[in-house]
């Protein structure tokens, strides 16, 4: 599963997939990455990738995951791979896409004022 941050990083995040039909000696053939949130069917298209580096074993690419009125909520997304006519799918996979900054935990400090109960009061910081 591909893990991503919907963080805006201007340099884009990294996929690595082993795409299945693409040829391993081409960097130059662009590709086209569909997200579809599984909660909304909505979409995202990324369109005219460059990857990165390729092999026989794996391909990598970069995708900037957009922020702002185009923000791609958190949750569960189906990516799809395909060339730019969108006529061959070379890998299907799935993605959580993350809130960024990440949600902290709240934290608590002990009461300690009062009577001398044995119960333990916590108030949030």
């Amino acid at each position: 599963m591909i893990q991503l941050y919907n963080s805006g990083l201007p340099s884009g995040q990294p996929i690595v997939l082993k795409l299945d039909g693409y040829s391993t000696t081409s960097t130059t053939e662009l590709i086209d990455v569909r997200f579809t949130n599984q909660f909304s069917n909505e979409q995202t298209l990324f369109e005219s990738i460059i990857l990165a580096s390729t092999n026989e074993r794996y391909q990598k690419f970069f995708v900037v995951v957009p922020t702002g009125d185009d923000k791609m909520h958190e949750g569960l997304y189906l990516v799809e791979v395909m060339n730019t006519a969108q006529t061959r799918t070379y890998a299907t996979s799935l993605a959580f896409v993350e809130d960024y900054p990440i949600f902290s935990e709240d934290r608590y400090k002990e009461y300690t004022a009062g009577d001398n109960t044995a119960y333990n009061v916590y108030v949030r910081q």
